[in-house]
């Protein structure tokens, strides 16, 4: 797993491993644990930890994307 996230991140194994290694370890401690289960604190954490490892430099669609009338778009009728 590190060498492909080296290949993916170019960064070095000793750079991923304590990422890896945290990411493994809330694994184990979320495994099993019904979302039901967990208090609102943990969840909004789990939350923001989840989009925060996220692109932020990712391209967002138009509005017209995500619009309704990109929906209903007739052209296409």
């Amino acid at each position: 797993m590190t060498q492909v996230l080296v290949k993916i991140t170019k960064l070095t194994p000793e750079q991923i491993k304590p990422h890896l290694d945290s990411m493994v370890e809330r694994l184990r401690k979320l495994k099993g644990t019904p979302a039901y289960k967990t208090t609102p604190e943990e969840r909004s954490r789990a939350f923001r930890e989840w989009a925060q490892n996220h692109d932020r430099n990712t391209t967002l669609l138009s509005d017209y994307a995500v619009s309704r009338e990109s929906i209903y778009d007739e052209s296409i009728f």
